[in-house]
């Protein structure tokens, strides 16, 4: 994660550096306010988008009304579970991070051991805020397991 920390610091330097520059400028006073906020924006954006590509496990802010529960692993010494999801429409799982919870954890390992360690179908209700540092962003996750019912078979036979 120290990445992550250089990363953070090399984007506000250099919209600092910038904002510098603006204010330094014959600009009018409004269109300084309004550069040194898109900058201010695009810097945040711009970490949260390199979060997303790296090859790390994504932090999870988005809900899922279905999708494929692959496997999980719970790091209660780093506070986090991190879960592989498969959801409709993507061609490969993705894994994403989520902060430790107990009631979380016990319901994901609970489903483990129901479906015997096999791939389940499940609702994934995230509660996030995106002004939030990334980490922190996520403020509730609930998991519920979907009932899949087999299909229906041609009775005509």
């Amino acid at each position: 994660m120290l990445e992550h920390f250089y990363l953070s610091v090399l984007l506000f330097s250099t919209s600092i550096v910038i904002c510098g520059i603006v204010f330094l400028s014959n600009i009018k006073l409004q269109s300084k306010l309004l550069i040194a906020v898109l900058l201010t924006l695009s810097g945040i954006f711009t970490y949260r988008a390199f979060n997303e590509i790296q090859g790390f496990p994504v932090v999870l802010q988005k809900t899922f009304d279905d999708v494929l529960v692959i496997g999980h692993v719970i790091d209660e010494e780093n506070k986090s579970i991190h879960v592989w999801l498969k959801s409709e429409g993507d061609k490969s799982p993705r894994s994403y991070t989520v902060p430790y919870e107990e009631k979380l954890a016990k319901s994901l390992e609970g489903m483990r051991n129901k479906h015997r360690g096999k791939p389940y179908r499940a609702k994934l209700n995230a509660t996030s805020d995106p002004t939030s540092p990334l980490k922190q962003s996520i403020k509730d996750v609930e998991i519920s397991e979907l009932m899949v019912f087999p299909p229906k078979t041609d009775s005509n036979r």
